[in-house]
């Protein structure tokens, strides 16, 4: 089913500081909420979630599992971003998520 961009908004708390804040790439990929409509927000507390409101007041909050956040913040060098990136490729997403 087609949802209109322009009619959805995304609040995300990752910050602007990778690698954290490349969830907001990924964001604005598959969601169509881009800085370019200003249909993003980006708060600087640093915890890696995502909430969608939707135009009928319906809102999604998607929060990256602890344990996942935690091993991000601990990838030292491109190399091993690379390398945990194809790791968690293949989790499932309740491997990756609580969905609210």
């Amino acid at each position: 089913m087609y949802q209109n961009p322009f009619n959805k908004k995304a609040i995300v708390w990752t910050g602007k500081e990778t690698p954290l804040s490349c969830i907001i790439d990924g964001i604005q990929l598959s969601s169509g909420c881009t800085f370019g409509k200003g249909n993003i927000d980006i708060k600087n507390n640093k915890i890696p979630k995502a909430k969608f409101i939707y135009d009928k007041g319906r809102t999604l909050e998607i929060i990256l599992k602890k344990t996942i956040s935690d091993e991000i913040r601990c990838i030292n060098g491109m190399k091993n971003l690379e390398n945990y990136s194809k790791k968690i490729f293949n989790k499932s997403y309740d491997e990756l998520f609580e969905i609210i």
